[in-house]
């Protein structure tokens, strides 16, 4: 078999992925795997074929060769945290990512899903350099800019985590989740009135998200809007009827305004 044998298999894989037909690509990439050329980028190919359809251990030995033979290259490394997460070999794959940042300190994926993967083992604090790196090769990334500014909230940089998240608000328009966590930053600082924008936007966006409706509640009780946070409690308690929180939330408020009888229903039932 040639090179152009790999070259033919390898297109025949891919075309079957890309129509969908995952099962004949299952079965062309062992017909590949007989034929690979040892070179880094016949390894990095095959190995990114055995990775799309979750062939975990093989695309990692690929990937593996691929490293040995070009250690120079960050893609074989950036796959092979990659792998290694699916493995949830986190710490693996955080060492990976680092070796792709060490060859390309310009490439943005590998700054990235090393912020991921940081975040994901709860080193939001270390997360935060490599997400910051990553938005700054690619400022127009919203995701980036969301799990930038959700670790700058873990880490309690409230200023940090208003600026990201409210970048990433503007970039990404209607993601309720990016608004929610946009206005629990702004929270954080004392801005309830925004806050509250902030939140509402994200109810507009998906008029069912429960946290958003309790966010809401909370900030517009801290705003005495009474009337209005009752609204959102009782409609956070019809979403959700299993989670205690809203109830205490709408008791302690019925309590402060000497509805006795209805606070303690409530509280009942919570």
């Amino acid at each position: 078999m040639t090179d152009a044998s790999f070259d033919a298999l390898v297109g025949l894989a891919e075309q079957a992925l890309q129509s969908g037909d995952v099962s004949s690509a299952k079965t062309i990439i062992p017909e590949a795997a007989r034929t690979v050329p040892n070179t880094a980028p016949a390894h990095f190919q095959l190995g990114s074929l055995m990775y799309v359809v979750q062939e975990f251990q093989g695309a990692l030995e690929q990937f593996r060769l691929a490293t040995e033979l070009s250690p120079e290259l960050p893609e074989p490394w950036h796959n092979t945290g990659l792998v290694l997460e699916s493995l949830l070999r986190h710490e693996d794959a955080i060492s990976a990512y680092k070796e792709a940042t060490d060859r390309a300190p310009d490439w943005q994926d590998p700054w990235k899903t090393l912020g991921l993967a940081l975040v994901r083992v709860d080193r939001s604090a270390e997360a935060i350099g490599p997400l910051e790196k990553a938005l700054a090769l690619n400022p127009g990334d919203a995701e980036t800019a969301f799990f930038l500014g959700n670790a700058c909230l873990a880490n309690q940089d409230g200023a940090k985590a208003a600026n990201v998240l409210g970048r990433a608000a503007a970039l990404v328009g209607d993601d309720a989740d990016v608004h929610n966590n946009y206005g629990q930053a702004l929270e954080f600082n004392g801005n309830s009135e925004e806050a509250a924008r902030a939140y509402e936007r994200a109810i507009e966006i998906e008029p069912d998200h429960v946290r958003a409706i309790g966010n809401l509640a909370r900030v517009l009780l801290q705003l005495n809007r009474g009337e209005d946070a009752e609204k959102a409690l009782r409609h956070a308690i019809a979403l959700r009827p299993d989670d205690p929180a809203a109830y205490v939330e709408l008791g302690s408020y019925l309590q402060n305004h000497q509805r006795n009888n209805e606070a303690t229903e409530i509280m009942r039932k919570g």
